[in-house]
């Protein structure tokens, strides 16, 4: 789009302004104050509602020498187009005698809209200009040589992306075979969901393979000093057992002390029964909260394969908004071009010169309206597979899914805390129920005693002491068997944990291996990326990336501009370095978008050379001679 005429009345400090490019570029000369800025605000506000920074809304009406609005003017601002379309847009105060009063009061403001001399709704015009331009933001962003590099830099950078193309997991993985070897790593996950999970399993690894030598110095601490062999204790052990039945025999013999021996062995057993009992108990007591942590861990462990794979599902929905979203761009840009197209056909005849009879000719453009009405009709009906509602109705699949990961990430901190409970009940239970402490054990010791009190002959007292002695060096060679036994599975232990420590190393390094390629990868898809981006731009560049103090990277959008010494950041250059960025930024961005739109260069007079520009050029110069405004065709 070109201006061909813009009329501008009484808009903020114009009282009547006409300027004509008729199409071409135009210089506009003025001192400071004198409307260069305004006639910019103008075309602005007429497709936009505001001013040429873009940032608020505009008021323009005029205001006196003592800055109050000068009231019963109508602002209005109408422009031609280099295709003969009118855009017109009007201001007016709308003023009302209320009851009982005789004198009118301003109660408000109204908007007129014009396009071709029809009156719109405000909606109906704002979705025609927007039709007609690709939308309100990208109006700014081809009209105002600052806008772009002003945005919030994430808007940039996606704009960026979407026009230069992002880069695909597959492009990345097919730079070399040792990023082929990551595809198969990831296993479904995303790579930063997959360099995430290996960061953690290294410090889960970590902690485990730091365990282990403590393990193993407890394991080798806990071989006991051996005397002697297994086979001589085992020997000794047959030998006094068999010493100390011959005793017992004779111990039992005496029938007269038979009845003490009697309760003390009913004693016994019902102290046995008593441990069985208290043991069977308590084992079921264990079982039954070892019960609850299986359950409760393998809940967690189904939820969090779950988020894994609705966080999976999210990332190929985000794809398939980029698709929709490019698959529509395009589909309107055939639309625009189709119905931009007029009946070109002859109207006189080829041979002899005279003109075609009336009905031929209207039979041809008949013919032509009918095949452009179905190729837009067509356009039409692909399009409604890529619409808005589409587009939003997969985004708020998305917004589902991710309410979904919430819940179940929710649920597995409440599922944590009841483990951690389960297994702090279940080390105090063992720690606080040995049966010798309970008042049943008591009770029952203080009986046997009781019984085992009762008086003895000196004949059957020293046979029981040396019943008793047996039994102590039985008790001590039993004790000693026992140690070989702990000293073998010690040992067993220390060979166990030092092959587990292998395995651990192992896996460690499989997952060092797996964090080295992501951060491959994500470096190779920051240099492919900044290729393709900054391979679309003559002279200026663009940091996408910047490595942060700890090696990580972080994602940035910066302008940087050619100088002397190199390259500038935006905000850091001069005035007319920015400029001629700024149109260099508008030229690849109306190629991209097929849109062309005037370009206002604001403080021209700061450039001695202005960067080639494909669309119409408004140059606001600072000229101090010019008191009032001086406009020149270049």
């Amino acid at each position: 789009m070109k201006i061909n005429t813009m009329q501008i009345i009484n808009f903020c400090g114009i009282k009547s302004l006409c300027i004509t490019p008729q199409n071409g570029n135009l210089n506009i000369f003025g001192d400071n104050a004198t409307g260069k800025t305004t006639i910019a605000n103008a075309f602005m506000w007429l497709f936009t509602g505001k001013g040429i920074t873009g940032t608020a809304e505009l008021d323009p009406q005029p205001v006196d020498g003592s800055n109050s609005k000068v009231h019963n003017l109508e602002t209005s601002v109408e422009l031609q187009t280099d295709s003969g379309t009118t855009y017109k847009r009007v201001l007016s105060e709308v003023w009302q005698t209320k009851r009982g009063s005789a004198t009118e009061e301003l109660t408000g403001m109204k908007t007129s809209y014009f396009i071709d001399g029809v009156p719109l709704k405000e909606k109906d015009y704002i979705t025609k200009t927007e039709s007609d331009f690709t939308g309100v933001e990208l109006f700014k962003i081809l009209s105002i040589t600052s806008y772009f590099s002003a945005m919030d830099w994430k808007a940039r950078r996606k704009l960026l992306i979407d026009v230069c193309g992002g880069i695909s997991l597959k492009d990345v993985f097919l730079v070399s075979e040792e990023l082929m070897e990551l595809e198969t790593m990831l296993d479904g996950h995303s790579v930063e969901d997959y360099q995430k999970i290996v960061k953690a399993k290294k410090t889960d690894l970590c902690k485990e393979i730091d365990m282990i030598p403590a393990r193993i110095s407890e394991n080798e601490n806990n071989i006991p000093q051996l005397s002697g062999t297994l086979e001589e204790h085992q020997k000794q052990l047959e030998m006094l057992n068999e010493e100390k039945a011959d005793i017992d025999t004779r111990i039992a013999a005496d029938t007269s002390k038979q009845e003490r021996k009697k309760a003390v062995l009913e004693v016994e057993t019902e102290i046995l029964k008593a441990r069985n009992e208290h043991i069977r108990v308590l084992e079921e007591s264990e079982e039954k909260i070892n019960a609850e942590l299986r359950e409760l861990i393998k809940e967690r462990s189904d939820n969090a394969s779950s988020v894994l794979s609705l966080k999976a599902k999210a990332e190929k929905l985000f794809e398939q908004i980029e698709q929709l979203q490019e698959r529509r761009k395009r589909l309107v840009a055939e639309y625009r071009k189709e119905s931009a197209k007029k009946y070109e056909g002859e109207e006189t005849c080829p041979c002899c010169g005279q003109a075609l009879p009336p009905e031929k000719i209207e039979l041809a453009k008949a013919e032509f309206n009918k095949q452009k009405a179905q190729t837009l009709e067509a356009i039409n009906m692909e399009g409604q597979k890529c619409s808005q509602t589409v587009i939003d109705n997969t985004k708020r699949e998305i917004d589902s899914l991710y309410a979904e990961v919430y819940r179940l990430e929710t649920i597995n901190e409440t599922l944590d805390e009841q483990i951690n409970n389960a297994e702090r009940r279940l080390e105090v239970m063992v720690k606080t129920t040995r049966f010798e402490e309970t008042d049943t054990y008591k009770q029952l010791a203080q009986k046997l005693e009781s019984v085992k009190a009762e008086p003895e002959d000196k004949a059957l007292d020293s046979l029981k002491e040396q019943s008793e002695g047996l039994k102590e060096k039985i008790a001590e060679e039993t004790k000693q068997i026992a140690l070989f036994k702990a000293a073998e599975n010690a040992k067993a232990r220390i060979t166990e944990l030092e092959a587990q420590k292998k395995k651990l190393a192992a896996e460690y390094a499989r997952c060092e291996k797996g964090e080295y390629l992501c951060e491959l990868f994500i470096r190779t898809k920051i240099s492919m990326l900044d290729e393709r981006i900054n391979s679309r731009f003559k002279t200026i560049r663009f940091k996408l990336f910047h490595t942060q103090a700890n090696g990580g990277i972080s994602e940035v959008c910066k302008v940087l501009i050619p100088c002397e010494s190199g390259l500038v950041e935006y905000e850091k250059a001069n005035n007319a370095a920015k400029i001629n960025a700024g149109i260099e930024i508008i030229n690849v961005l109306s190629e991209h978008f097929r849109v062309n739109l005037p370009v206002f260069v604001d403080n021209a007079e700061s450039v001695t050379e202005l960067y080639s520009c494909d669309s119409q050029v408004i140059r606001l110069v600072v000229s101090e001679s010019d008191k009032k405004l001086r406009i020149e065709n270049f």
